[in-house]
């Protein structure tokens, strides 16, 4: 994964650098001056090298192509050696045809090229290099996006059509922003902090966004097209009910389950540096880790091994928390060199600003959780490893969090990890992407694969993913039962059994009980009861419910301070992580005022 920039200038924009803090004279700001701006702001996410287009001495071929330009950061991970961007690709008489920047791995281009692109593989550089040879061989935008299988978010200029293309993977595992300035302006980034200053309004690129631009002369800015929206999961034709589910789930359906997890995680182990796995030891992050160490030291397809002998393993927490625990259990069971981060309350205190910084939000899960993993993944980087596999989605494909003991039917437990997926962009999937990029450290998350999601979110799956009742062995079903029953495998075991049925704990609850405990009590310290008093005259745009709530918006407007930065945000009314929708579940619920999972007091059993 990378930084990425776009910049769709309009006239009026170019006129005067000064006014847009730009340049230190009056002359007028090119879109480059632009993109290079807002790329500094996303080295973080790509410290290995950095690329603009149109090069600095280039003569722009008409006033279109004057107002367009791409910048790049680079975490090298695969073909480190060949993959710098932006990629200019040229016709046989060396005019460019297209040019793509792209942030992501596309995980099937080797399969593109053998079936697509023979003709084309002796010029491929990197993977993502497949979307432009694609794109210039089949001129269908729209089968582009439904043909490469990975996580991404580009942009691709065809020159010699004069048409800009926008894309994003289905889930939004990778972060794109878009920014409208007041003369017309279009600005992408990876970070919302990049465009932001500039902007009246920044909103994420949608998740499976197909975004066509053209440009008015007229006018003198770009303009869209078109917008199409894939859906967050392909519609599984191949896929039918074995019969109406009742009791356990079939043996083939099991097995399907562990079979569409395997090759998921087997096709994000594409990389050439050190790579690891992030190990909380609950379920979802076990697995990933087992499934990992079966495959770690088979032979790649080119014949060569993988970068290092022994899968390693990143856990953190504070002293004596529950995933410390949980994580070295599992470590020892499959085999990985462990590494364990134990921080302190005052350590994650101390970070916060960064981590609000980095993460851009003020929503409070989002930034209990955010504290951990950024601490972890500075550990991870001074150790020279670059990406990570982690465990995010499993718990909204399969109705994870605790709060799914409420569910009253099938059809609503279903209905709100459908409600959930479509919002993992604003939460978890954010949180990971950017609390890791923050030190240039690539997460990969297998659970969103569109494979296995295509076949996990089946409707008829619905009935087997509710907790109430027992199993045909008489256990009692909790969470995630049927993810839990795919990997009983008592012959092959994948992880220790007490693990693979131990309860859900909240990110931000396992590292440690006393965390939030902590975080509260700083707030109470740092906001003033009269301070909260005033908290909707001071804050009457999503004004906070808490006074952690308040000291994270506190910080979050010290760090951006602007209109578009502030709407940029998405939160709602949540319990242990649940839509606002499904508060109806429970009318309690709505008298709480704390996210987490330990507000369910009936279900959690880690603390009285």
């Amino acid at each position: 994964m990378c930084g990425i920039t776009a910049v769709l200038l309009a006239g009026a924009d170019s006129a005067n650098g000064v006014a847009n803090g730009l340049l230190r004279s009056g002359e007028a700001a090119t879109a480059r001056d632009w993109a290079l701006t807002a790329s500094k702001c996303l080295t973080h996410r790509g410290p290995d090298w950095f690329g603009c287009w149109p090069g600095k001495f280039s003569r722009p071929a008409s006033e279109s192509q004057s107002r367009v330009a791409f910048g790049h950061t680079r975490l090298a991970v695969v073909k480190p050696e060949t993959g710098a961007q932006p990629i200019v690709r040229t016709d046989e008489h060396g005019n460019t045809k297209t040019v793509l920047v792209v942030n992501g791995e596309i995980y099937n281009y080797k399969f593109l090229l053998e079936t697509y692109l023979k003709n084309y593989s002796h010029e491929v550089r990197s993977d993502c290099e497949v979307i432009a040879m694609l794109y210039e061989e089949l001129q269908d935008f729209e089968k582009v996006m439904n043909l490469i299988d990975g996580d991404f978010a580009f942009c691709l200029y065809d020159l010699q059509k004069d048409c800009i293309f926008v894309g994003r993977d289905r889930m939004g595992v990778d972060p794109l922003y878009i920014g409208h300035t007041a003369a017309g302006s279009l600005l992408f980034a990876s970070e919302m902090k990049a465009i932001h200053q500039w902007c009246v309004q920044v909103d994420q690129v949608d998740p499976g966004a197909i975004l066509t631009y053209n440009y008015n002369s007229a006018k003198g800015m770009w303009m869209e097209r078109e917008k199409k929206l894939l859906p967050r999961y392909p519609s599984n034709h191949f896929c039918e009910s074995p019969g109406a589910p009742f009791g356990d789930c079939t043996k083939e359906v099991l097995a399907a389950v562990r079979n569409h997890l395997e090759n998921s995680v087997q096709k994000r182990m594409m990389t050439d540096v050190p790579y690891g796995v992030l190990l909380s030891g609950g379920l979802d992050s076990s697995l990933i880790s087992a499934i990992v160490c079966r495959h770690a030291h088979d032979s790649r397809d080119d014949g060569s091994q993988v970068y290092w002998p022994q899968v390693h393993s990143f856990s953190i927490g504070l002293k004596g928390a529950p995933d410390l625990i949980a994580a070295k259990k599992v470590a020892d069971y499959v085999g990985t060199v462990h590494h364990e981060f134990v921080f302190t309350v005052q350590d994650g205190i101390d970070s916060l600003p960064d981590v609000i910084q980095h993460v851009e939000t003020f929503d409070v899960t989002t930034i209990r959780a955010s504290t951990a993993m950024f601490l972890l993944s500075r550990m991870i980087k001074a150790m020279g490893v670059k990406m990570v596999l982690s465990g995010e989605g499993a718990d909204e494909i399969f109705g994870g969090y605790l709060y799914f003991h409420k569910a009253p039917s099938a059809e609503e437990l279903h209905a709100e990890t459908k409600r959930k997926i479509q919002l993992l962009n604003h939460y978890d999937v954010l949180r990971a992407n950017k609390s890791t990029m923050a030190w240039g450290v690539e997460i990969r998350v297998p659970f969103l694969d569109q494979d296995f999601m295509s076949y996990c979110m089946n409707d008829w799956l619905a009935p087997w993913k509710m907790i109430a009742g027992e199993d045909n062995t008489g256990r009692k079903r909790i969470e995630k039962h049927i993810l839990r029953e795919a990997f009983d495998t008592p012959d092959e075991p994948y992880i220790p059994d007490d693990v693979l049925w131990r309860q859900k704990e909240q990110f931000s609850d396992g590292v440690g009980y006393s965390w939030i405990d902590g975080l509260k009590d700083l707030a109470g310290e740092i906001v003033t009861d009269a301070e909260f008093a005033l908290r909707e005259r001071t804050y009457p745009f999503l004004t906070p419910e808490s006074k952690e709530a308040f000291l994270y918006r506190r910080i979050f407007e010290e760090k951006f301070g602007t209109a578009s930065a502030r709407h940029s945000v998405f939160t709602e009314a949540s319990i242990a992580c649940s839509t606002s929708t499904a508060l109806e579940w429970d009318q309690e619920w709505k008298k709480n005022k704390d996210p987490s999972g330990l507000a369910m007091k009936e279900v959690h059993t880690g603390r009285k």
